[in-house]
Protein backbone atom coordinates (compact mmCIF):
# COMPACT_ATOMS: atom_id res chain seq x y z
CA UNK A 1 0.00 0.00 0.00
CA UNK A 2 1.74 3.19 -0.83
CA UNK A 3 4.99 1.53 -1.36
CA UNK A 4 5.23 0.09 2.11
CA UNK A 5 4.56 -3.53 3.17
CA UNK A 6 2.93 -4.99 5.44
CA UNK A 7 1.46 -8.20 6.67
CA UNK A 8 -1.85 -9.69 7.11
CA UNK A 9 -2.17 -12.14 10.00
CA UNK A 10 -4.78 -14.63 9.82
CA UNK A 11 -6.11 -17.54 11.65
CA UNK A 12 -5.34 -20.37 9.12
CA UNK A 13 -4.12 -20.67 5.24
CA UNK A 14 -6.65 -23.26 3.75
CA UNK A 15 -6.00 -23.11 0.05
CA UNK A 16 -5.87 -21.21 -3.18
CA UNK A 17 -8.77 -21.46 -5.41
CA UNK A 18 -9.73 -19.59 -9.28
CA UNK A 19 -13.22 -17.47 -8.40
CA UNK A 20 -15.50 -15.17 -9.77
CA UNK A 21 -15.36 -12.05 -7.55
CA UNK A 22 -19.29 -10.63 -7.68
CA UNK A 23 -19.26 -7.19 -6.36
CA UNK A 24 -20.89 -6.27 -3.08
CA UNK A 25 -24.53 -4.84 -3.06
CA UNK A 26 -24.69 -0.87 -3.52
CA UNK A 27 -25.93 -1.23 0.40
CA UNK A 28 -22.31 -2.75 1.17
CA UNK A 29 -20.06 -0.13 -0.91
CA UNK A 30 -18.96 1.16 1.98
CA UNK A 31 -16.98 -1.83 3.38
CA UNK A 32 -13.23 -0.77 2.51
CA UNK A 33 -12.02 -3.92 3.52
CA UNK A 34 -14.30 -6.07 1.29
CA UNK A 35 -13.80 -6.37 -2.68
CA UNK A 36 -16.55 -8.46 -3.11
CA UNK A 37 -18.06 -12.11 -2.76
CA UNK A 38 -17.71 -15.43 -4.30
CA UNK A 39 -19.63 -18.91 -3.96
CA UNK A 40 -17.40 -22.01 -2.99
CA UNK A 41 -17.39 -25.34 -4.44
CA UNK A 42 -19.90 -26.65 -1.42
CA UNK A 43 -22.46 -23.54 -2.09
CA UNK A 44 -21.33 -21.91 0.91
CA UNK A 45 -20.68 -17.69 0.20
CA UNK A 46 -17.29 -16.28 1.05
CA UNK A 47 -15.99 -12.37 1.36
CA UNK A 48 -13.17 -11.34 -0.26
CA UNK A 49 -10.82 -8.85 1.73
CA UNK A 50 -9.47 -5.83 -0.20
CA UNK A 51 -5.79 -5.64 0.68
CA UNK A 52 -5.99 -1.92 0.08
CA UNK A 53 -9.10 -1.11 1.61
CA UNK A 54 -7.78 -2.97 4.51
CA UNK A 55 -4.80 -0.85 4.68
CA UNK A 56 -6.88 2.70 4.21
CA UNK A 57 -8.29 1.40 7.33
CA UNK A 58 -5.59 0.61 9.33
CA UNK A 59 -4.04 3.66 7.86
CA UNK A 60 -0.75 1.78 6.95
CA UNK A 61 1.36 3.73 4.28
CA UNK A 62 -0.76 6.90 4.51
CA UNK A 63 -1.03 9.99 7.09
CA UNK A 64 -3.61 9.69 9.96
CA UNK A 65 -5.29 13.02 8.82
CA UNK A 66 -9.06 13.06 8.47
CA UNK A 67 -8.93 13.40 4.86
CA UNK A 68 -8.03 10.21 3.64
CA UNK A 69 -9.52 10.82 0.21
CA UNK A 70 -11.58 8.28 -0.14
CA UNK A 71 -15.31 9.24 -1.92
CA UNK A 72 -18.22 8.39 -0.15
CA UNK A 73 -21.50 7.59 -2.00
CA UNK A 74 -24.70 8.67 -0.80
CA UNK A 75 -27.35 6.53 -0.89
CA UNK A 76 -29.83 9.16 -2.43
CA UNK A 77 -27.80 9.46 -5.89
CA UNK A 78 -26.85 5.67 -5.78
CA UNK A 79 -28.26 5.50 -9.67
CA UNK A 80 -25.33 7.84 -10.89
CA UNK A 81 -22.83 5.16 -10.33
CA UNK A 82 -24.84 2.27 -11.50
CA UNK A 83 -22.55 -0.31 -12.90
CA UNK A 84 -23.16 -3.43 -15.58
CA UNK A 85 -20.70 -5.99 -14.18
CA UNK A 86 -19.20 -8.68 -17.29
CA UNK A 87 -17.42 -11.46 -17.08
CA UNK A 88 -14.82 -11.40 -20.20
CA UNK A 89 -13.55 -14.75 -21.91
CA UNK A 90 -12.13 -15.42 -25.31
CA UNK A 91 -13.70 -17.37 -27.84
CA UNK A 92 -12.29 -18.52 -31.27
CA UNK A 93 -12.85 -15.20 -32.70
CA UNK A 94 -10.65 -11.97 -32.96
CA UNK A 95 -13.38 -10.61 -30.76
CA UNK A 96 -13.42 -10.30 -27.08
CA UNK A 97 -16.79 -11.90 -25.66
CA UNK A 98 -18.66 -11.03 -22.21
CA UNK A 99 -21.24 -12.60 -19.93
CA UNK A 100 -23.37 -10.63 -17.52
CA UNK A 101 -21.56 -11.56 -14.33
CA UNK A 102 -25.48 -12.23 -12.34
CA UNK A 103 -25.29 -15.70 -14.83
CA UNK A 104 -21.91 -16.97 -13.71
CA UNK A 105 -22.79 -19.76 -11.11
CA UNK A 106 -19.02 -20.89 -10.89
CA UNK A 107 -15.42 -20.58 -12.94
CA UNK A 108 -13.92 -23.68 -13.31
CA UNK A 109 -10.96 -25.53 -14.69
CA UNK A 110 -11.25 -29.09 -15.75
CA UNK A 111 -8.84 -31.60 -16.71
CA UNK A 112 -9.58 -32.43 -20.89
CA UNK A 113 -8.99 -36.63 -19.92
CA UNK A 114 -11.93 -35.87 -17.10
CA UNK A 115 -14.13 -34.91 -19.85
CA UNK A 116 -16.55 -38.05 -20.53
CA UNK A 117 -19.27 -39.06 -22.68
CA UNK A 118 -23.13 -39.67 -22.05
CA UNK A 119 -24.32 -40.71 -25.11
CA UNK A 120 -23.56 -38.23 -27.49
CA UNK A 121 -23.12 -35.83 -24.93
CA UNK A 122 -19.60 -34.36 -23.24
CA UNK A 123 -19.99 -34.44 -19.54
CA UNK A 124 -18.20 -33.93 -16.39
CA UNK A 125 -18.52 -35.40 -13.20
CA UNK A 126 -19.20 -33.21 -10.86
CA UNK A 127 -19.37 -33.43 -7.38
CA UNK A 128 -22.35 -35.90 -6.97
CA UNK A 129 -23.88 -33.89 -10.09
CA UNK A 130 -23.04 -34.76 -13.74
CA UNK A 131 -21.78 -30.83 -15.53
CA UNK A 132 -23.24 -31.24 -19.43
CA UNK A 133 -20.58 -29.19 -21.40
CA UNK A 134 -21.40 -27.12 -24.75
CA UNK A 135 -18.71 -24.75 -25.99
CA UNK A 136 -19.77 -21.53 -26.81
CA UNK A 137 -17.87 -21.14 -29.86
CA UNK A 138 -19.41 -23.82 -31.65
CA UNK A 139 -23.13 -22.53 -30.57
CA UNK A 140 -22.40 -19.89 -32.38
CA UNK A 141 -21.18 -20.88 -35.35
CA UNK A 142 -17.50 -20.04 -35.42
CA UNK A 143 -15.13 -21.86 -36.34
CA UNK A 144 -13.21 -24.36 -34.80
CA UNK A 145 -9.70 -23.49 -34.50
CA UNK A 146 -6.75 -26.54 -34.83
CA UNK A 147 -5.08 -27.65 -31.87
CA UNK A 148 -1.90 -28.69 -30.98
CA UNK A 149 -2.89 -30.78 -28.74
CA UNK A 150 -0.71 -29.45 -25.37
CA UNK A 151 -3.80 -27.49 -23.97
CA UNK A 152 -4.55 -30.31 -20.80
CA UNK A 153 -7.33 -28.04 -19.27
CA UNK A 154 -10.29 -26.45 -20.47
CA UNK A 155 -11.75 -23.49 -18.89
CA UNK A 156 -15.57 -23.56 -18.35
CA UNK A 157 -18.05 -21.13 -17.15
CA UNK A 158 -20.82 -23.04 -15.06
CA UNK A 159 -24.40 -21.60 -15.36
CA UNK A 160 -27.03 -22.56 -13.61
CA UNK A 161 -30.65 -22.61 -15.41
CA UNK A 162 -33.86 -24.47 -14.65
CA UNK A 163 -31.90 -25.38 -11.27
CA UNK A 164 -29.37 -27.91 -13.46
CA UNK A 165 -25.62 -26.60 -14.21
CA UNK A 166 -24.27 -26.56 -16.91
CA UNK A 167 -20.70 -25.88 -18.20
CA UNK A 168 -19.82 -23.39 -21.26
CA UNK A 169 -16.39 -24.40 -22.75
CA UNK A 170 -14.68 -21.26 -23.44
CA UNK A 171 -11.13 -21.18 -24.98
CA UNK A 172 -10.09 -18.39 -22.10
CA UNK A 173 -11.43 -16.39 -18.76
CA UNK A 174 -9.83 -13.16 -19.16
CA UNK A 175 -11.15 -10.82 -16.51
CA UNK A 176 -13.94 -8.98 -15.04
CA UNK A 177 -15.63 -5.38 -16.29
CA UNK A 178 -17.20 -2.90 -14.48
CA UNK A 179 -18.68 -0.12 -17.07
CA UNK A 180 -21.39 2.00 -17.34
CA UNK A 181 -21.78 1.53 -21.18
CA UNK A 182 -24.79 0.23 -22.63
CA UNK A 183 -24.93 -2.98 -24.67
CA UNK A 184 -25.81 -1.70 -28.18
CA UNK A 185 -28.68 -4.37 -29.84
CA UNK A 186 -29.07 -2.54 -32.83
CA UNK A 187 -26.90 -5.20 -34.97
CA UNK A 188 -28.34 -8.36 -33.12
CA UNK A 189 -29.94 -10.76 -35.82
CA UNK A 190 -27.64 -13.75 -33.91
CA UNK A 191 -29.12 -16.63 -31.42
CA UNK A 192 -27.50 -16.27 -27.95
CA UNK A 193 -26.01 -12.86 -28.60
CA UNK A 194 -27.44 -9.98 -26.57
CA UNK A 195 -25.46 -6.89 -27.92
CA UNK A 196 -22.13 -5.25 -27.83
CA UNK A 197 -20.41 -3.01 -25.82
CA UNK A 198 -18.13 -0.64 -27.67
CA UNK A 199 -15.95 0.51 -25.26
CA UNK A 200 -13.08 3.16 -26.01
CA UNK A 201 -10.43 0.36 -26.73
CA UNK A 202 -12.38 -2.55 -28.61
CA UNK A 203 -15.42 -3.83 -29.23
CA UNK A 204 -16.95 -6.87 -27.61
CA UNK A 205 -19.72 -8.91 -27.60
CA UNK A 206 -22.34 -9.21 -25.00
CA UNK A 207 -23.54 -12.98 -25.17
CA UNK A 208 -26.66 -14.49 -23.81
CA UNK A 209 -25.71 -18.21 -21.86
CA UNK A 210 -29.13 -19.19 -21.21
CA UNK A 211 -30.14 -18.63 -24.85
CA UNK A 212 -27.03 -20.93 -25.55
CA UNK A 213 -27.68 -23.37 -23.20
CA UNK A 214 -31.88 -23.39 -24.53
CA UNK A 215 -30.34 -24.11 -28.21
CA UNK A 216 -27.81 -26.91 -27.20
CA UNK A 217 -30.24 -28.20 -25.09
CA UNK A 218 -33.94 -27.77 -26.26
CA UNK A 219 -36.67 -26.81 -24.08
CA UNK A 220 -40.09 -29.24 -24.68
CA UNK A 221 -41.95 -26.90 -22.19
CA UNK A 222 -42.44 -23.85 -20.52
CA UNK A 223 -44.95 -23.93 -17.54
CA UNK A 224 -44.41 -20.76 -15.82
CA UNK A 225 -48.71 -19.76 -15.51
CA UNK A 226 -50.03 -20.56 -12.60
CA UNK A 227 -53.69 -19.30 -13.16
CA UNK A 228 -53.82 -20.48 -16.43
CA UNK A 229 -52.83 -23.95 -16.72
CA UNK A 230 -54.59 -24.10 -20.63
CA UNK A 231 -51.99 -21.49 -21.33
CA UNK A 232 -48.34 -22.67 -22.75
CA UNK A 233 -46.35 -19.78 -23.55
CA UNK A 234 -44.29 -20.72 -26.74
CA UNK A 235 -40.72 -19.77 -26.60
CA UNK A 236 -40.67 -19.99 -30.21
CA UNK A 237 -42.68 -17.51 -30.87
CA UNK A 238 -40.93 -14.38 -32.30
CA UNK A 239 -41.59 -10.64 -30.94
CA UNK A 240 -43.42 -9.79 -34.40
CA UNK A 241 -45.98 -12.74 -34.04
CA UNK A 242 -46.61 -12.42 -29.87
CA UNK A 243 -46.81 -8.31 -30.11
CA UNK A 244 -49.93 -9.01 -32.54
CA UNK A 245 -51.91 -10.08 -29.87
CA UNK A 246 -54.44 -7.34 -28.41
CA UNK A 247 -53.04 -5.25 -25.22
CA UNK A 248 -53.18 -1.82 -23.65
CA UNK A 249 -51.02 0.66 -22.04
CA UNK A 250 -49.82 -0.26 -18.85
CA UNK A 251 -47.99 1.56 -15.99
CA UNK A 252 -45.33 -1.00 -14.80
CA UNK A 253 -43.52 -1.09 -11.51
CA UNK A 254 -40.30 -2.89 -12.47
CA UNK A 255 -38.37 -4.29 -9.32
CA UNK A 256 -34.71 -4.85 -10.02
CA UNK A 257 -31.71 -4.73 -8.66
CA UNK A 258 -29.52 -5.89 -11.18
CA UNK A 259 -28.53 -2.96 -14.03
CA UNK A 260 -28.42 -5.02 -16.99
CA UNK A 261 -30.82 -6.66 -16.67
CA UNK A 262 -32.76 -3.23 -14.96
CA UNK A 263 -32.18 -1.94 -18.45
CA UNK A 264 -32.49 -4.58 -20.57
CA UNK A 265 -36.75 -5.33 -19.21
CA UNK A 266 -37.02 -1.46 -19.20
CA UNK A 267 -36.25 -1.50 -23.19
CA UNK A 268 -38.28 -4.28 -23.64
CA UNK A 269 -41.36 -3.04 -21.66
CA UNK A 270 -41.27 0.84 -23.15
CA UNK A 271 -40.91 -1.14 -26.89
CA UNK A 272 -43.69 -2.08 -27.02
CA UNK A 273 -45.75 0.72 -25.58
CA UNK A 274 -46.14 0.47 -21.95
CA UNK A 275 -44.69 3.28 -18.74
CA UNK A 276 -42.28 1.74 -16.72
CA UNK A 277 -41.38 2.99 -12.95
CA UNK A 278 -37.87 1.48 -11.31
CA UNK A 279 -37.29 0.34 -7.90
CA UNK A 280 -34.36 -0.92 -6.67
CA UNK A 281 -35.18 -3.12 -4.49
CA UNK A 282 -38.52 -4.97 -2.51
CA UNK A 283 -38.16 -2.51 0.15
CA UNK A 284 -38.10 0.68 -2.30
CA UNK A 285 -40.64 -1.07 -4.27
CA UNK A 286 -43.16 -1.49 -1.15
CA UNK A 287 -42.63 2.21 0.49
CA UNK A 288 -43.68 2.88 -2.95
CA UNK A 289 -46.89 1.53 -3.61
CA UNK A 290 -47.98 2.52 -0.06
CA UNK A 291 -47.56 6.00 -1.01
CA UNK A 292 -49.06 5.46 -4.36
CA UNK A 293 -51.48 2.37 -4.19
CA UNK A 294 -53.22 3.27 -7.40
CA UNK A 295 -50.38 4.57 -9.44
CA UNK A 296 -49.70 1.00 -10.95
CA UNK A 297 -51.35 -1.69 -13.02
CA UNK A 298 -48.75 -4.33 -12.76
CA UNK A 299 -45.43 -5.26 -10.56
CA UNK A 300 -42.93 -6.76 -12.74
CA UNK A 301 -40.22 -7.97 -9.96
CA UNK A 302 -37.16 -10.07 -9.48
CA UNK A 303 -36.56 -12.63 -7.17
CA UNK A 304 -33.15 -12.01 -5.29
CA UNK A 305 -32.79 -8.83 -4.23
CA UNK A 306 -31.23 -7.03 -1.05
CA UNK A 307 -33.30 -5.84 1.64
CA UNK A 308 -36.31 -7.25 0.70
CA UNK A 309 -36.26 -10.11 -2.11
CA UNK A 310 -39.07 -10.70 -4.58
CA UNK A 311 -41.06 -13.38 -1.89
CA UNK A 312 -40.79 -11.24 0.51
CA UNK A 313 -42.25 -8.33 -1.66
CA UNK A 314 -45.38 -10.39 -3.39
CA UNK A 315 -46.11 -11.65 0.49
CA UNK A 316 -46.74 -7.81 1.58
CA UNK A 317 -48.26 -6.32 -1.09
CA UNK A 318 -50.76 -9.19 -1.30
CA UNK A 319 -51.17 -8.83 2.56
CA UNK A 320 -51.82 -5.25 2.04
CA UNK A 321 -55.79 -4.52 1.31
CA UNK A 322 -55.34 -1.27 -0.83
CA UNK A 323 -52.72 -3.36 -3.07
CA UNK A 324 -53.58 -7.24 -2.49
CA UNK A 325 -54.96 -7.24 -6.69
CA UNK A 326 -52.28 -5.60 -8.67
CA UNK A 327 -51.17 -8.54 -10.93
CA UNK A 328 -47.54 -9.58 -10.21
CA UNK A 329 -45.25 -11.16 -12.43
CA UNK A 330 -41.67 -12.59 -11.50
CA UNK A 331 -39.06 -12.38 -13.80
CA UNK A 332 -36.08 -14.44 -12.53
CA UNK A 333 -32.33 -16.40 -13.52
CA UNK A 334 -33.78 -18.94 -10.51
CA UNK A 335 -36.87 -20.58 -12.83
CA UNK A 336 -36.86 -23.62 -11.36
CA UNK A 337 -39.90 -25.63 -10.37
CA UNK A 338 -39.02 -25.40 -6.60
CA UNK A 339 -38.49 -21.48 -6.93
CA UNK A 340 -41.29 -21.00 -9.12
CA UNK A 341 -44.10 -23.14 -6.75
CA UNK A 342 -42.91 -21.05 -3.85
CA UNK A 343 -42.83 -17.81 -6.60
CA UNK A 344 -46.60 -18.31 -7.22
CA UNK A 345 -47.38 -19.53 -3.00
CA UNK A 346 -46.33 -16.27 -2.51
CA UNK A 347 -48.63 -14.29 -4.91
CA UNK A 348 -47.34 -14.12 -8.07
CA UNK A 349 -49.81 -14.78 -10.93
CA UNK A 350 -47.05 -15.80 -13.54
CA UNK A 351 -43.24 -16.77 -13.10
CA UNK A 352 -41.06 -16.83 -15.91
CA UNK A 353 -37.25 -16.91 -16.66
CA UNK A 354 -35.06 -13.99 -17.50
CA UNK A 355 -34.29 -12.86 -20.47
CA UNK A 356 -36.81 -13.82 -23.04
CA UNK A 357 -38.51 -10.58 -24.53
CA UNK A 358 -40.89 -12.68 -26.83
CA UNK A 359 -42.33 -15.11 -23.92
CA UNK A 360 -42.32 -11.84 -21.24
CA UNK A 361 -44.90 -9.83 -23.84
CA UNK A 362 -47.16 -12.70 -24.49
CA UNK A 363 -47.06 -13.18 -21.04
CA UNK A 364 -48.19 -9.37 -20.53
CA UNK A 365 -50.83 -9.47 -23.58
CA UNK A 366 -52.30 -12.68 -21.39
CA UNK A 367 -52.57 -10.33 -17.69
CA UNK A 368 -53.88 -7.51 -19.87
CA UNK A 369 -56.50 -8.98 -21.39
CA UNK A 370 -57.21 -10.84 -17.87
CA UNK A 371 -57.38 -7.48 -16.61
CA UNK A 372 -60.12 -6.51 -19.06
CA UNK A 373 -62.18 -9.02 -18.09
CA UNK A 374 -61.96 -8.12 -14.38
CA UNK A 375 -63.19 -4.78 -15.77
Amino acid sequence: ADQCSFGLIVDEVQDTADIVVKPLNRLLKSLQVYSGATILGDGSIALILDVAGLSKVAKIGTEKTKDDGIVTRHSGDSRKFDLQEFLLIRLNSPTKHAIVLNYVHRLEEFKRKDVEMSGGQRVIRYGTSILPLLTVGEQLGYPNLPTDGTKDTIPVVVIQKGGILFGLEVEEIVDTLSTDIEVDTTLVKQTGIFGNLNTANELIVAIDPFELIGKAFPESVIAPVSDHPAVVLNPTATATQVSAAPIRRLRILLVEDTVFFRKAVTAVLEKIGHEVTISIDGREAIELLEKNPDKFDLIVSDIEMPRMNGFELAEAVRANPALKSIPMLALSSRADKTYSDKGIKAGFNIYLEKLKPAVLTEALNLLSNTMKKAA
